[in-house]
């Protein structure tokens, strides 16, 4: 994607009246101890998200992989990953809303587009298993749709860190003194 996309979503108003109704419906439901310290990570001196959707995100890229290669025993084990995938998708879910809600102006648009690719993916992903189920080929199609969708959402999500700051502390980046300052007046 290039910078242009970026700038159109920061800068768009469209669905604000929906975003800020999303937002403050998450915020009820996110904003209530102790659910801020799970969701946050300070349990674990992290932000939680970027750890909650590598497993969705790995389990379907291997379902993928295992499909790519083609190997009729991978079949099954492809199903139960992208079933497990669809499964683990919700804490990585609650995290992002716990980061998003706290979120205004561009980082809160592209937040939202960011976790609508994600759930697109998520839908795509839960297609291909009811079509796996059904011995339908579509199930390998869906589940491609679906990387692409997370493979865009991944990389909005990229930006709201590192070109945004979001769920950054960015205390280590305030200037400090270079020399020894006095804070007493010794006269």
């Amino acid at each position: 994607m290039k910078k242009s996309v970026i700038r159109r979503i920061e800068h768009s108003t469209r669905g604000e009246a929906a975003i800020d109704g999303i937002q403050k419906v998450a915020t009820k439901v996110i904003d209530r101890k102790p659910l801020p310290t799970l969701l946050s990570g300070k349990l674990i001196g992290h932000p939680a998200h970027p750890l909650a959707v590598q497993i969705p995100s790995g389990l379907w890229l291997s379902a993928v992989a295992l499909d790519l290669l083609g190997h009729r025993s991978g079949r099954r084990t492809a199903k139960r990953l992208i079933g497990m995938g669809i499964a683990s998708s919700l804490p990585a879910i609650l995290t992002g809303l716990a980061e998003w809600i706290h979120t205004r102006d561009a980082e809160r648009r592209v937040g939202a587009i960011h976790a609508v690719g994600n759930m697109a993916a998520i839908v795509a992903m839960g297609f291909s298993w009811k079509a796996r189920i059904a011995n339908d080929s579509k199930g390998k199609a869906s589940a491609l749709f679906a990387l692409a969708f997370l493979g865009a959402s991944g990389w909005l999500g990229g930006h709201l860190v590192y070109a945004r700051g979001v769920g950054v502390d960015t205390t280590p980046f305030q200037p400090v003194p270079s020399d020894w300052t006095d804070i007493e007046d010794r006269n």
